[in-house]
């Protein structure tokens, strides 16, 4: 494992056959088992099951930048449920 944590990643399809990594940031936590898109989408929100808690990204317009808003501790998440 990376010692700044998973990273959240952005790849082009332009060709579907050959994705093309276009963005990625590290997020502190470990081992990602819980992420969610936001129905509307600009959000994004994800949790490390074994160290990082959860985190809450804004997801830039351009679909490839993702800014960390949030964060709180929380034991070991699995999912999660935008209300």
């Amino acid at each position: 494992p990376d010692a700044r944590g998973d990273p959240l990643t952005a790849f082009a399809l332009a060709d579907p056959a050959r994705p093309a990594l276009v963005a990625e940031v590290h997020t502190g936590l470990r081992h990602v088992r819980g992420l969610g898109l936001a129905p509307a989408g600009g959000w994004l929100i994800a949790g490390g099951v074994h160290s990082g808690g959860v985190k809450v990204y804004s997801v830039g317009a351009d679909g490839i930048t993702f800014e960390e808003v949030a964060g709180c501790e929380v034991e070991s998440p699995t999912d999660f449920v935008w209300l």
